[in-house]
C-alpha cells in the first residue's frame, strides 16, 4: 500500500494529522457536532482535490477485497472550486453506495480551471467503517493561505 493510504487507526496513532511524503497534502479530522469534518491543505487546486480524495478514503479505512477493474475515465466540472470539490467527492461516495467499489488509484488532469478528467482504477471494497450519507456545502469555502489553499469539508454521517 502507498503511504498515502493509511487506515484510520494508523492515521490516529501516527499523529493528529496526516502529511503526504512530499508535503503537498495535509489533512486532519477536526471536531464537528454530529458530523465528520476534515481540514484539508495543499499548495494548489489540483493537489487540494487530490488530497480531499485521499482524506475521504483515509477516514473511511477502506479495505479493498478483490481484483481491480479496468481503468475508466470521468470528467468533473463546476462553476466554482467549492462545487468542483463536492462533485468530486460525491462521485466517490455514489460509487461506493451504488456498486460497493472505490477508487483504488486515480490521476487528476486539468482540462480547464474548473474542469478535470479523472482516470480511475476501481476495486471492490468491504463496507467502510463509517457510513457517510452526503458531502455537504456546510460553510464550505476554499481559502488562500501563505502555504497555498485550505478548506474544511463536512460530511453528513
Amino acid at each position: 500500500m502507498s503511504p498515502l493510504y493509511r487506515s484510520r487507526q494508523a492515521y490516529s496513532e501516527v499523529s493528529s494529522y496526516y502529511t503526504d511524503y512530499m508535503g503537498k497534502c495535509r489533512f486532519e479530522e477536526i471536531d464537528h457536532t454530529a458530523d465528520l469534518a476534515l481540514l484539508i491543505q495543499a499548495p494548489d487546486l489540483p493537489k487540494l482535490l487530490d488530497c480531499a480524495c485521499r482524506a475521504f478514503q483515509s477516514v473511511l479505512s477502506l479495505t479493498f477485497t478483490g481484483p481491480s477493474d479496468p481503468p475508466s475515465t470521468l470528467t468533473i466540472h463546476a462553476e466554482d472550486p467549492e462545487t468542483l470539490l463536492v462533485r468530486l467527492l460525491e462521485e466517490q461516495l455514489y460509487l461506493m453506495d451504488a456498486s460497493g467499489h472505490a477508487w483504488r488509484s486515480w490521476e487528476l488532469h486539468a482540462l480547464g480551471p474548473l474542469e478535470f478528467e479523472v482516470h480511475v482504477v476501481l476495486c471492490p471494497i468491504a463496507p467502510p467503517d463509517i457510513h457517510i450519507k452526503a458531502v455537504t456545502f456546510h460553510n464550505l469555502k476554499i481559502r488562500q493561505t501563505d502555504a497555498g489553499l485550505e478548506t474544511i469539508v463536512v460530511f453528513d454521517v
